[in-house]
């Protein structure tokens, strides 16, 4: 459960608000799409709420009917497991470890599950938006804004590595802003959520050469990297062991 001064920033437990954002979907077009009890929910047009879609899938902005909260739903690609029981059992683990880490900074991770031979992973829903869009639409941020970030990403990625996971693919698409009142982030800075701890090392194909058992995700057909490549470390892209100081760097 996201922590109460995290609920101070951002509701992502408003389930009157997501049944208001769509209320005239037409019938034909709102079948329900579910993974497990999770309904993807739709846009007023009809389509699915997609959040984006990389490498590892699609994200979708779903709904938990039992709990009545908004969740983020990935749905991971099906080349990336494919039918290797290994694979998928590692991808479990990961994900259970993840959830296992809980810090203001970090996205909670609430559930993992297989649908119609489609795993998908459940996560804390951010109201807010990533690094990445904020950077492309305002330019560079300030110094103190930098800090701040750096401080409470370092704070997300030390706690991590208490419980022996590296993140493997810091990023600003990773790094999620929870929305504030402009005069807030004015007075106190953004506030930052790291997403999706545990899928980069869970995701390795099966038979993709590597040293460390998980440090590379590989797509078999183009050897394609599914880190960024731009903001991957050394060894990283040399596919050599790594550890936090690869997530610092």
């Amino acid at each position: 459960m996201p922590s109460p001064e995290a609920n101070d920033d951002y509701d992502d437990l408003d389930f009157a608000e997501t049944v208001r954002d769509h209320p005239a979907v037409p019938p034909l077009a709102a079948a329900v799409l579910r993974f497990g009890r999770y309904e993807v929910l739709r846009k007023k047009d009809g389509t699915l709420f997609e959040l984006g879609r990389g490498g590892m899938g699609v994200t979708y902005k779903a709904l938990d009917p039992g709990l009545r909260r908004t969740v983020v739903l990935k749905v991971i690609r099906a080349d990336l497991l494919g039918n290797d029981p290994q694979a998928r059992a590692r991808f479990r683990r990961e994900a259970r470890s993840a959830a296992g880490v809980h810090h203001p900074h970090i996205a909670t991770v609430f559930d993992i599950g297989e649908e119609r031979g489609e795993d998908y992973y459940v996560m804390e829903f951010i109201a807010g938006e990533d690094l990445h869009t904020r950077l492309k639409r305002d330019g560079p941020l300030s110094v103190a804004a930098v800090v701040q970030i750096a401080r409470q990403v370092a704070e997300a990625l030390d706690a991590a590595w208490e419980q022996g996971i590296v993140h493997r693919d810091i990023k600003p698409g990773n790094l999620m802003l929870a929305h504030r009142p402009p005069e807030r982030e004015a007075r106190e800075g953004p506030r930052v959520k790291v997403v999706d701890f545990g899928l980069a090392k869970a995701l390795k194909v099966a038979g993709a050469s590597t040293t460390d058992a998980a440090s590379s995700i590989l797509v078999a057909s183009t050897l394609r990297p599914i880190f960024s490549p731009a903001y991957a470390s050394p060894e990283q892209i040399e596919d050599e062991a790594v550890d936090i100081r690869s997530d610092f760097y």
